[in-house]
């Protein structure tokens, strides 16, 4: 019995603990936003340089957002993934996908950065995950828009 637990508490160890570089630090994507928002229109946001750890896409999606939005983008397994997003206002949710492991879920504060209309509902990869510092144009909000580069819009 003691040789069982010990096997169970060992396992749940090695599925709790994550090496470094394996998954996006909670707080970092955040202090990056609210960094280059401080900073003033051109700052730019590189995702791969904030979260360095081994995900592959990013998926941006708004207040607001239907669950079955992103359920197309990201598959039926994202309903997980969600947070409440669909009835918050107050944060942007980043979804990032790896090749080897779960996805994961981050709210970001808006007043973190609000990531602009044409930045959501869009999955980009590695290297496109650039935003830009801007200031919004009359009749919209966000001041993260996309950098040049293609990402997969998802609606």
């Amino acid at each position: 019995m003691i040789r069982r637990l010990l096997c169970v508490a060992m396992l749940a160890t090695a599925v709790s603990c994550r090496g470094p570089g394996e998954r996006v630090p909670e707080g970092s994507v955040a202090a990056a936003l609210t960094a280059a928002s401080a900073r003033g229109a051109g700052a730019r946001v590189v995702l791969a340089d904030v979260a360095d750890a081994a995900w592959q896409r990013v998926y941006v999606f708004g207040p607001y957002t239907p669950a079955d939005v992103i359920s197309r983008c990201l598959g039926r397994s994202a309903l997980l993934l969600t947070q409440g997003i669909e009835s918050r206002d107050d944060a942007n949710l980043l979804v990032f996908q790896f090749p080897d492991a779960p996805p994961q879920a981050i709210m970001v504060p808006r007043q973190a950065g609000d990531f602009a209309p044409e930045a959501l509902r869009r999955g980009y990869s590695r290297r496109d995950a650039v935003f830009v510092v801007r200031r919004p144009p009359p009749g919209t909000w966000g001041n993260l828009a996309p950098a040049a580069g293609s990402a997969t819009r998802c609606s």
